[in-house]
């Protein structure tokens, strides 16, 4: 099924918006809630479909627990810039995405990773806030010192890395390299 509306006026081929929404019944809604993200599984059929949860009894504008941590926990707030440097199909780059644009923060989604745009990026728009797979520091300590250090990243207060175990000589060099700049 496909809807085409114009608006504002007649165009062949398209409903008038206003004429559909002249057509709509005056009934009170329901209480508002929050709505559900709804992340897409293959499972054992390798044929993506979407995971359905029950929506939240969360009130519309009330806080989630995700958007909670973000801002107890890693002290996300109007000033944070978070740069998604993952999928948007996962769910923790989607629900901080979510919580740092209801926060009010800044959100900046990387089309794809590669080490040298991650840097160049948090330089570009002073990055305060990320969240990143352990793979992402490999790639990034497989960077020539040179490569490394030609991009200020002074700008970074939290990083957080999760999905998977992280060896902990790279965490300690990540630490290494990115606590000098603090």
């Amino acid at each position: 099924m496909f809807l085409r509306l114009s608006v504002g006026g007649n165009i062949d081929g398209y409903d008038q918006l206003e004429a559909l929404l002249a057509e709509q019944p005056i009934t009170p809604v329901g209480p508002r809630v929050e709505g559900a993200d709804m992340l897409y599984s293959s499972g054992t059929t390798g044929r993506p479909k979407g995971v359905k949860v029950p929506l939240p009894e969360t009130a519309l504008g009330d806080t989630d627990g995700v958007t909670a941590l973000l801002g107890l926990l890693f002290g996300a707030n109007q000033n944070t810039v978070y740069l998604s440097p993952a999928p948007l199909y996962h769910a923790a780059p989607l629900r901080f995405c979510r919580g740092i644009h209801k926060i009010g923060g800044t959100v900046i989604v990387m089309p794809r990773f590669d080490p040298l745009e991650l840097l160049e990026s948090i330089q570009e728009y002073k990055a305060t806030f990320m969240q990143v797979v352990p793979t992402m520091f490999v790639r990034l300590l497989k960077l020539d010192k040179t490569e490394r250090e030609a991009f200020d990243v002074s700008s970074l207060e939290s990083v957080v890395h999760a999905a998977a175990p992280c060896p902990i000589p790279v965490k300690k060099q990540m630490i290494e390299w990115w606590e000098n700049y603090s």
